[in-house]
């Protein structure tokens, strides 16, 4: 009986051990924050494009799992954050993300806690290890200035960063801006949509004053269509544009010729071989039992094929093909077989640029049907005579289309070709001369031209001169 009062009594103090040792364990495992979850550790792939400072946080919450608490009144202040598609730890994230708000942060087991600085931290700090200097506070410094356009008119919304950073601010109405950047910053990059971007060094610089150069509106991202302007990610309707680029070193006499076989539902027929001859273009089969023609618009300004054919390709920037009714429709029932849009070349800001192309070509029939000569034309004619029904020898003989022994001799060395007399190998040259160039005031682009075609038959020739002169000038008093 009292070996069993001891056992027990030894069994009771060995469960209470067991018990309070779970408790300790548990109790440290509960205050001791979790490392597999340590944003220090912990990363993630992040892009930030002008993102408020408050969505920013929350969209680091749910990539890394992590609950965020911030302040919400100072954090709302931030409206545009950047940061650059990379993988980073959460630690490296906030650092970039909370640069020069004025904000801190620390974690809290599985809770990222965000603070201003000024304010007590929310928990008390763990001591810091030794051999980690404590960081330092970055110095800034306070940058305005003034973003405007190539015209002196002010940019609005402009995007206005530190380059490799996410310190960054947009203009307002007036074009002005205002943000802190750190003292090693070296430049700014300025961005806006339909402006070439803009980088500006930022040593020894307070006050900026920048001005945008636009860019250029007939590069493959942006279609010319009737009513302006409009991007081909945007673009609805049934539009086809070539680039000047793509027919300027072209050997043809005429604009509708170098379209042929370029523009998806285009058709171009040749209707003669003359050199310069037009050519019958439709567009999309026919939508009209009368008048077939498109229509064709130069620079704004409704022309007729003839207008179109007489441009020199090396004056031409583009040429836009409006194929269906949505597209077309700004210019109602004239649009009924479609458009062609042709955009010729303007001035560029900078030096004046001179330009000189030429081309010469020999050009020659592709294939001729073979024929008798002289003394084989005899041997035909006699042989037929003699297979006529009803003719003998001597009825053959005696018709005057019969060629005699000397005739026939006299062809056997003598033999003439009309038609090489009538074909030649023509030769076809193509010269331009352009100069372009402008400041902020005035742009010009002057452009001569000239196209000779002799042809392959004689007095079939076609020349062309072209003069041509887009002056673009602001005007003030």
């Amino acid at each position: 009986m009292q070996n069993n009062l001891v056992n027990a009594s030894f069994l009771m103090k060995v469960s209470a051990w067991l018990v309070l040792s779970v408790s300790l364990s548990a109790q440290l495992l509960i205050a001791s924050p979790g490392r597999g979850q340590s944003a220090a550790d912990k990363k993630i792939t992040l892009e930030l494009r002008d993102e408020s400072l408050r969505s920013a946080l929350n969209t680091i919450g749910k990539l890394s799992g992590l609950r965020m608490a911030y302040p919400l009144e100072q954090v709302s202040r931030y409206k545009h954050i950047y940061l650059s598609r990379d993988t980073r730890s959460i630690d490296q994230i906030l650092n970039m993300v909370l640069a020069n708000t004025g904000l801190s942060f620390r974690q809290e087991s599985n809770t990222i806690m965000v603070f201003r600085k000024e304010d007590p931290a929310p928990v008390v700090d763990e001591p810091q290890p030794a051999g980690e200097p404590a960081p330092e506070k970055p110095l800034s410094r306070v940058v305005s200035g003034t973003i405007r356009d190539d015209k002196g008119n002010p940019v609005a919304g402009a995007s206005v960063v530190v380059r490799n950073s996410t310190v960054g601010s947009s203009t307002n109405t007036d074009g002005y801006f205002e943000l802190n950047v750190p003292d090693n910053a070296d430049s700014l990059v300025i961005t806006a949509i339909g402006f070439e971007e803009l980088r500006i060094s930022l040593v020894g610089q307070t006050r900026i004053t920048a001005s945008l150069i636009r860019q250029d509106k007939a590069n493959n991202e942006v279609v010319v269509v009737g009513y302006g302007l409009q991007r081909k990610a945007t673009l609805t309707g049934s539009i086809s544009t070539v680039s000047g680029k793509d027919i300027a070193d072209m050997p043809v006499s005429n604009l509708s010729t170098a379209l042929a076989g370029r523009v998806p539902g285009l058709t171009v027929v040749s209707s003669a071989t003359v050199p310069g001859a037009p050519q019958s273009i439709t567009i999309r089969g026919l939508g009209t039992f009368n008048n077939t023609q498109a229509l064709y618009v130069i620079d704004g300004i409704v022309r007729d094929q003839g207008g179109m054919d007489g441009l020199d390709p090396n004056e031409v920037e583009s040429i836009t093909v409006l194929k269906d009714a949505a597209s077309a429709a700004v210019y109602g029932s004239r649009a009924s077989n479609g458009v062609i849009l042709v955009t010729t070349k303007r001035g560029a800001l900078g030096k004046p640029t001179v330009s000189y192309k030429a081309s010469v070509g020999v050009e020659s029939p592709t294939r001729t049907v073979k024929t008798m000569n002289a003394y084989q034309n005899t041997q035909y004619n006699n042989d037929a005579l003699y297979t006529m029904d009803g003719y003998d020898e001597a009825a053959a003989k005696a018709d005057p289309r019969y060629f005699s022994p000397d005739e026939v001799a006299y062809y056997k060395t003598h033999s003439y070709s009309w038609r090489d007399e009538l074909y030649k190998h023509g030769v076809l040259s193509q010269h331009n001369l352009s100069v372009n160039g402008g400041s902020d005031n005035i742009k010009y682009f002057m452009s001569a031209g000239y196209y000779d075609e002799n042809g392959t038959l004689n007095n079939l020739g076609y020349k062309r001169y072209n003069v041509r002169s887009n002056v673009d000038a602001k005007i003030s008093r």
